[in-house]
């Protein structure tokens, strides 16, 4: 099932009366759904089927960040499953294909090809990395390897 997470509930836990009043402004513009699950991961829908609701639901936009947490990349599921589906066309709604990953800090979304083929790339170092402990040089490797190469 498609759920829907608006970014108003969110922002009301983090920015104060002023802020909150432009950043619902933005909303009412740009509804995306940043954070959604395929059937790829945990989630129940395929691509297709959560991009007709989405579009059903008047937003603009879907990211797709599944859990990378199998040896075949969730991102790359994505984009496959997208590209067939765009070859074919079979979609009209914008989809963005990203990633959701564990890092010792906690869940992270990426967003884009390049920060998550990145990941992809660098994934075993920070594996090792977290396994020795050493937060100060995960970050290191993380903004230096997968952020500063995405922009």
């Amino acid at each position: 099932m498609y759920k829907s997470y608006t970014a108003k509930n969110k922002l009301t836990k983090i920015c104060g009366t002023e802020e909150m009043e432009n950043k619902i402004l933005m909303d009412e513009l740009f509804r995306i759904n940043l954070h959604a699950h395929t059937k790829n991961s945990d989630g129940s829908d395929s691509i297709l089927e959560m991009a007709q609701e989405a579009k059903r639901l008047g937003h603009t936009a879907l990211v797709i960040t599944d859990h990378d947490t199998s040896r075949i990349s969730s991102y790359l599921s994505g984009i496959r499953e997208l590209s067939v589906l765009k070859d074919n066309n079979l979609i009209d709604f914008p989809v963005i294909i990203g990633s959701e990953i564990m890092t010792p800090f906690g869940e992270y979304l990426l967003f884009g090809g390049k920060a998550c083929k990145n990941w992809q790339i660098n994934k075993n170092k920070l594996d090792m990395i977290q396994s020795n402990f050493d937060h100060t040089l995960w970050v290191e490797v993380f903004k230096t390897r997968v952020l500063s190469t995405s922009t």
